[in-house]
């Protein structure tokens, strides 16, 4: 009878330890996949760092508001400005 229950310990133990490694593996799977996330966020904010060629208005736009700041409130400011873009050359329907 003992030799049936040693028998018996011994696969418990073989269990147990397949157990143990399959879970070992899991937890490697999860870290690992968890770098990969965030190598990816890295990847996602570096496409996000570069700047966007501005549009001919918003070009214009940041020349003319410096020069009308100190004279005119921020809705007039863009009325202004709003008004010489339709009259500039650089607009692409005045040509």
């Amino acid at each position: 009878m003992s030799k049936n229950f040693l028998s018996i310990e011994r696969v418990a133990e073989l269990i147990y330890d397949k157990k143990n490694v399959s879970k070992q593996k899991r937890d490697i799977s999860v870290s690992e996949s968890e770098e990969s996330k965030e190598e990816e966020k890295n990847v996602t904010t570096e496409k996000k760092k570069k700047p966007k060629k501005l549009m001919k208005y918003q070009q214009f736009v940041q020349e003319e508001h410096p020069k009308l700041k100190n004279e005119y409130g921020n809705e007039d400011i863009f009325k202004v400005i709003g008004d010489r873009w339709r009259h500039s050359p650089d607009n692409p329907k005045n040509v």
